[in-house]
């Protein structure tokens, strides 16, 4: 195909030379000179090169200046050079969506694509084209199914200005997904005619892709696994050889592939069988020219049947007779048979059979028809579960004589003999209620027919004494004396244990208060040492009492007696005055600490009062007293008439007793002397006077001062808490009080 375009020169002189190049080449120099132009017009046969290759045209009539140009490029038809399909995912899953895409190379103007799936255009609502030079791509976006796989997809392009054929590409798909199962009764077999011993098949037909890689087969839910000697054959069929009843029942499918699993449908069926007896052998009694209905019941599938019967009797010595059927009615799939015997030949044995379209009833069901009479006795009789007001009473039933029996209890009361209970039951096991307690009974159990009673079977049930039955439940178990005395001695030492626990509680209570005053007064009571501001109060023939105030706060109190005519003239003196001050917190529900501080001054600073920094906190609640003991210790005395006590220890050391003369008082004394001496007192008072009580031991002349609290009527408290040890106390001053 040739173009007409014609490239003009004007004006040149002389006339230019006019050619076509293209890519660097001559293709058209045959130009024409008319008047004042040259022209030439372009003669190249059309290609799909010119598409990209732009035509030159140069004009020139000299060498010295360059030649004039213009450019043409030719808009040239072409179809399509090649088609191709492209996945975005391999291989396609069923459910997914996907794109594909169909790639069109060389059509000018664009190519038109198509897509069809197995033969059928694809709506062009799924696709989207986009074009870029010759190149032109349409993308087809679907959800897989798995009615794609194995169907052809093709992508067609073409020019729709040529009447050149399309081209195209196709592809395959290969779409995978789980299995579709589905389950079938073998072809030659009829679901309605499956009788016992003959064969039963089943198939599997299966569409997966992947294949699947394992079928299973159920029966009734259960997994049937492969069993030769059985006559199952598992694999994409079940094979059941020589059915049996029990393989009646619903059975299905499930296999397996890399997408997952699937269930077959339900198959039931239903193993047809010959008849066969429902019900037990029977023992029927019956007398002479008695109506005797004999009823015979079978299970049989399908249950269109019919019934035989047969008399046989041993003393005729005859395989059988049968029975007229008018002498027999049916009911479905059971047969009542009215017989009468008239002697005695006509005891024996009834069979019935029935028959079916399977086959005929194998086994008949039996009746064996005697002379009828009364039932034989119980026996094994047996009380148990005894109480004071009720038993129960079990027997093994005899022989029914034929006919159905039943059973009678009877109980009488051995001391009024007078029947009490009467019960009647289908066996022969009674509850026996109301009884009296500690009684005797007897309990006579019967069997009993239409033909008439058995004998009596007869035991004794003895009720429990209600005072017997409380003796016999578990008693306590009286102690043992020697678990009494471990018992008390356990308890008085937990108690001494507690006390001492508190005594130590209140002593470190003191002890620390103490400290904390004592850091605060004894700077003072070093620079007072040497001068301490004595004050005299009162001074008696039989003792006095002498305190001194240390800081203006804290008091110490000493009780003392004078026993030289001495120390009586120095404690008269009028200069040596001596006084007590007392500092009491009194409170009510609550008790607060006093302390006391007591020094004795003769004239000048002495050795005891050198001493007088010591401070000890107060003892428990006791009054106050000293004790002084030699070598040992003497303990106890009680304050006032309302505690009393005592005890000896030697070798340092004693525990008091505890004894009270009146109120709710007691007293403990504790005490031990190793070189000096320690006494610690605990007492306790009545309501209405003070009490006290404390042990006391010493060595090498040493005295202890003791306190204790004041209890009175409203509860109220007072404490002297700080006690000072004086080492050495002159000698012949002091006694004790």
């Amino acid at each position: 195909m040739q173009n007409d375009v014609i490239c003009k020169s004007y004006g040149a002189w002389p006339l230019a030379r006019v050619i076509w190049m293209q890519d660097g080449e001559v293709v058209d120099s045959n130009y024409t000179e008319a008047e004042n132009m040259t022209y030439n017009t372009l003669e190249v046969r059309a290609s799909r090169k010119d598409l990209t290759s732009p035509f030159e045209c140069r004009a020139s009539n000299n060498d010295q200046t360059p030649p004039k140009t213009a450019t043409f490029t030719r808009n040239v038809t072409c179809e399509p050079l090649s088609v191709k399909i492209t996945t975005g995912e391999e291989p396609l899953v069923e459910g997914r969506e996907v794109k594909i895409t169909c790639t069109v190379i060389g059509s000018n103007p664009p190519a038109l694509v198509t897509w069809y799936l197995q033969g059928k255009q694809v709506e062009p609502l799924h696709t989207h084209v986009s074009e870029r030079d010759n190149i032109t791509i349409s993308v087809l976006t679907m959800t897989i199914t798995r009615s794609y796989n194995e169907r052809q997809l093709v992508c067609r392009a073409a020019n729709k200005r040529l009447p050149q054929r399309p081209l195209e590409d196709l592809i395959k798909l290969n779409v995978l997904y789980k299995p579709n199962a589905t389950l079938l009764l073998g072809k030659s077999l009829n679901a309605s005619l499956l009788q016992e011993r003959n064969d039963v098949y089943f198939e599997c037909k299966i569409k997966s892709n992947p294949p699947p890689y394992k079928v299973e087969w159920f029966h009734n839910g259960e997994l049937v696994t492969h069993n030769k000697t059985a006559g199952v054959l598992v694999s994409e069929s079940l094979v059941l050889q020589n059915v049996t009843l029990d393989k009646s029942g619903w059975y299905q499918c499930r296999a397996s592939n890399v997408e997952g699993d699937a269930q077959s449908n339900v198959v039931n069926i239903t193993i047809k069988y010959a008849p066969r007896c429902a019900v037990d052998p029977a023992l029927r009694g019956v007398g002479f020219f008695e109506h005797l209905n004999v009823t015979c019941v079978v299970d049989a599938d399908p249950p269109n049947v019919s019934f035989t019967w047969t008399f046989n009797n041993s003393v005729r010595n005859e395989q059988g007779q049968d029975i007229s059927s008018n002498r027999f009615s049916q009911d479905g799939l059971s047969s009542t048979l009215l017989y009468v015997p008239m002697t005695e030949r006509d005891y024996g044995t009834l069979l019935c059979y029935a028959s079916n379209s399977v086959g005929h009833q194998k086994v008949p069901c039996s009746f064996t028809v005697i002379s009828a009479g009364p039932p034989e006795q119980v026996s094994n009789c047996t009380s148990y579960n005894v109480t004071s007001h009720s038993a129960s009473v079990a027997c093994s039933p005899g022989f029914n004589g034929g006919l159905p029996q039943r059973f009678r209890l009877q109980v009488w009361s051995m001391e009024t003999l007078e029947l009490v209970l009467n019960y009647t039951s289908e066996e022969p096991v009674f509850d026996v209620r109301p009884l009296a307690p500690g009684m005797s009974y007897k309990a006579a159990v019967t069997a009993f027919n239409s033909r008439g009673s058995s004998q009596r079977s007869v035991i004794t049930i003895l009720t429990i004494n209600e005072a017997k039955m409380h003796m016999s439940l578990p008693s306590r178990v009286e102690p043992s004396p020697l678990m009494l005395v471990l018992g008390v001695m356990g308890g008085v030492l937990l108690v001494v244990i507690t006390l001492l626990l508190v005594v130590w509680r209140l002593r470190k209570r003191g002890r620390q208060g103490e400290l904390e005053l004592q850091h605060s007064s004894l700077a003072e009571m070093q620079k007072r040492e040497n001068n301490p501001d004595l004050i005299s109060s009162e001074s008696q023939a039989t003792g006095g009492k002498a305190a001194t105030k240390l800081n203006g706060s804290i008091y110490h109190q000493q009780s003392y007696e004078a026993t030289s005519e001495n120390y009586l003239d120095q404690t008269q003196q009028p200069q040596q005055q001596q006084q007590q001050q007392k500092t009491e917190y009194e409170s009510k529900g609550s008790s607060h600490r006093s302390y006391e501080f007591e020094s004795r001054q003769q004239g000048s600073p002495s050795p005891e009062t050198d001493e007088l920094t010591r401070l000890t906190p107060s003892s428990p609640p006791l009054s106050t007293t000293s004790t002084l003991g030699r070598g040992g210790g003497v303990g106890g005395g009680g304050v006032r008439k309302s505690v009393g006590g005592g005890g000896l220890g030697s070798g340092g050391g004693m525990v008091g007793g505890i004894s009270g003369l009146s109120g709710l008082t007691g007293g403990l004394g504790l005490g031990g002397g190793l070189g000096g001496g320690i006494g610690i007192g605990l007492g306790s008072a009545s309501t209405t006077t003070r009490g006290g009580s404390g042990g006391g031991a010493g060595a090498s002349g040493a005295y202890i001062k003791r306190t204790a609290y004041d209890i009175d009527s409203d509860l109220k408290v007072s404490t002297a808490a700080h006690q000072p040890l004086i080492r050495e106390p002159p000698e012949g001053r002091l006694k004790y009080a």
